[in-house]
Formats: C-alpha cells, structure tokens, sequence
C-alpha cells in the first residue's frame, strides 16, 4: 500500500520535542514584532500615501502562499516515478531469472511487456486516496474543509484592514483581542484542551490590560478631537464601523485559529495548509477586489497615490513579504504550542507599534499605556506556568475526531451535490 504522508510525524503530545516552552514564547513574540511591522505599513499607506486596498494586498499574500503546493505535487510524481522504476526494474530481473539463453527472442519481450504492465499496476496505489486536489495532490482534509478556511482567514483580513478607515490602529489591534476568548472557547469544546486557573487567570491579565489601553485610546481621541476640531467634528466620524470590522475579524481569527491547530496536527506538517489556503485566498482576494477595488488599483498604476508610485509600490512588497512569513510562523508556531498561547503573544504587537511612534514620530504614549502592556506580558508568563492545556495522550485522536466530523460534513455535501 502505498503511504500518503507528505511531512514528518510529530511528537505525541502535538508539539516538537525538546523545544522549550521559553522558546516558543520568544518565538511568540517575535510573531507579535512581525504582526507590528505589518500594521505599521498598512497605515502608513492608507495615511501617508492615501491607499488602501486590502484585497488587492492579499492576493499577493495568498498567491505566495500557494505556491507550496509546487514541491507537494513535484514530491508525489517522483513518488511515482520511483515506485513505477521500482516494480519495472524488478519484474525484468524476475524475467531474466527464469528464461534460459535458448527462449526465443519474441517470447522474452512478451514477457517483460506482460512484466511492465503488472509493474504500472502494482505502482498504482490500491487504495486511493480519500480527498484529492485536480486529481493530482492526495490531500489529507476535505477541500471543502480549506475552502471554508480561506474564507475566514481572508474575510478576517480583509476586515482588519477595512477597519484602519474608520478607526485607530490601538483599536484595532485591542479588539482583535476578542479572538483570545474565541479560541479557548472553541478549544475547550472541540479539541478538549485542559485550561486550568492559571490559564484563565492569564487570560483574565490579558484582558484587564486590554481593556485599560482601550480606555486610554478612546480618552485620548477625544481629547485630540477636542483639540483639533472646534465645531464638535472627528478625526474618525465612523469609528463605530472601525469597531465593528475589528471585532468580527477577532472572531474570525479565533475560529480559524482552532481549526488551523486542528489541520496542521493531523497533517503533521504546514505544506498542504498553506499551499490550499493560499489556493482559494487567491481567488477569493481577485473576487473581492474586482468588485470593490477597481479605482485604487488603478491609482497604484497611473501613480496617482499620495506617495510616489516606487514608494507606495516598495510599501506594498514589505506588506506582502511580511505577512507570508507571519502566516507561515503562525502555522509553525501552531504545531509547536496551540492557538490560545498564540493570540496572547499577538497581544504585544502594541508594544511594538508605541516604540515605532516613538521613534519616527516623537509619539509618546500615555502612561497608562505602559501599565498595561506590563499586564498582557505578565498574563503570557502567568500562562506559561500553569501546565499545557494540550492533552499528552489521545490528544491526536481528538484533533482527528474533530477533523473527520468536518471532512465527513463535507463529504456529505459533495455526495449530495453529485446526486443533484
């Protein structure tokens, strides 16, 4: 029979062994960096350079992504090559074995043809794969499964990005925050991890400190509207709509989170999520973006942004290269630790951003700022001395009892539509 894997198999417990859990904070936190420099970008194009086009931005992303899926259909056709070679390399050996000098030249090479078919079909797998992509990659979840994953995680993002309009970065990066309850939520019910006080009172840390920036932000817009605008107006008149797009994408977020977990455990490997994600994000982006992006992708073009066309153009590639490598650390961290610890370690992502208003804005934040980002880093540590929440035995038999309800649903929805 032949074997399906396409990645190295993981450690029972889901992790990797003998990486501290130290490390994948540090690690963590240099995702949070990675998640800081993105944003930084994204508005110093919407603000500085008056563009703001979040489809158009992850299709590259999404495009990039997908080409992982290049080594996994190079790897099964010489799979296939080599199992044909294999049993044709064999089956002419056998042949010249048994017959003798004297056999007739015809009889021989009806033979080893006779020999060459049994080989083809020998390399043939007798058991075909369960799911497949063009008929070509063996997948190991529903692409139905994928389909649904794109749409979250590019939705997520694209709200993310919508929301810098109407709202502030601060905001939008603190309500995000939302998917921290999401995916315990949804771990806690579909993974069965095993929280315990330390873990809700991290994330109960986490929170407050949220919650207290959040307060800061909001007091210090409308001090600065007060400031600015004597007619009563704002800087953000619709930052409600801001709010609103922030929120949803944290809840997008969490749930794709859980699942990513889920695919990249009983995977045992990231190559075939990022490589089908990507697949579908790229189609998905161009539909979003030829429906509402047409005008600014045209300004990039004609040079018609408030920035130079290499600048905005040099903003948009350290965009897209920043965010694939973020979306393949999220996935490598993933199979290293789980989702929960993951939104935690993003929450310091403000840290980052206040050091760079610091730095090339003379920005400085407000006291309270300080405070609370001590409590998000504090909730992190405190989360890390309880035990994981990632059940050492049986826990890849729940991830694949997860996984088999949602690939057996959409299974269920292929046959019907076959049937229709």
């Amino acid at each position: 029979m032949t074997e399906y894997a396409l990645t190295p198999k993981p450690s029972p417990s889901g992790g990797s062994k003998g990486v501290s859990k130290w490390k994948i904070v540090v690690f963590g936190q240099c995702l949070s960096f990675m998640l800081a420099s993105v944003w930084a970008t994204q508005s110093t194009l919407f603000l500085t350079c008056n563009w703001n086009a979040p489809a158009f931005s992850c299709s590259w992303v999404y495009f990039l992504m997908s080409l992982n899926l290049i080594p996994l259909v190079m790897k099964q056709r010489r799979r296939g090559s080599t199992l044909m070679t294999s049993s044709l390399t064999n089956a002419t050996t056998s042949v010249d074995d048994d017959a003798g000098d004297d056999d007739d030249t015809n009889t021989k090479m009806t033979t080893i043809t006779d020999a060459a078919a049994a080989a083809v079909a020998e390399a043939a797998p007798s058991t075909p794969p369960k799911y497949t992509f063009l008929h070509t990659i063996p997948l190991q979840s529903s692409v139905w499964v994928y389909c649904g994953m794109a749409i979250l995680l590019f939705y997520g993002n694209y709200l993310s990005l919508v929301a810098i309009r109407y709202t502030t970065i601060t905001s939008i990066s603190m309500i995000d925050a939302v998917s921290i309850p999401t995916v315990m939520i949804l771990s806690r019910c579909c993974l069965h991890r095993k929280y315990v006080k330390w873990h809700v009172l991290a994330a109960m840390v986490c929170m407050t400190g949220i919650f207290i920036n959040l307060g800061v932000d909001l007091w210090s817009n409308k001090e600065e509207d007060e400031d600015r605008f004597s007619d009563g107006s704002k800087e953000y008149p619709n930052k409600i709509v801001g709010d609103v797009c922030a929120l949803s994408a944290g809840v997008m977020f969490g749930i794709n989170d859980v699942l990513t977990e889920s695919t990249v455990r009983k995977n045992k490997g990231m190559a075939e999520y990022l490589g089908m994600i990507g697949f579908f994000g790229t189609f998905i982006a161009i539909f979003q973006m030829c429906i509402t992006e047409r005008a600014a992708i045209v300004s990039i073009f004609q040079g018609t942004t408030g920035c130079a066309p290499l600048a905005t153009a040099g903003l948009l590639i350290v965009f897209v290269l920043g965010e694939v490598s973020r979306k393949m650390g999220n996935a490598y961290f993933l199979q290293l630790s789980e989702a929960a610890l993951l939104q935690m370690s993003l929450l310091t992502s403000d840290v980052y951003t206040a050091i760079f208003s610091i730095i090339y804005q003379g920005i400085l934040p407000h006291g309270l700022f300080w405070f609370a980002s001590a409590l998000v880093v504090s909730g992190i540590l405190v989360y890390e001395l309880g035990p994981s929440p990632i059940v050492k035995e049986g826990d890849r038999d729940e991830a694949d009892e997860m996984h088999g309800i949602i690939n057996a649903d959409a299974a269920v929805m292929v046959t019907k539509a076959d049937v229709v």
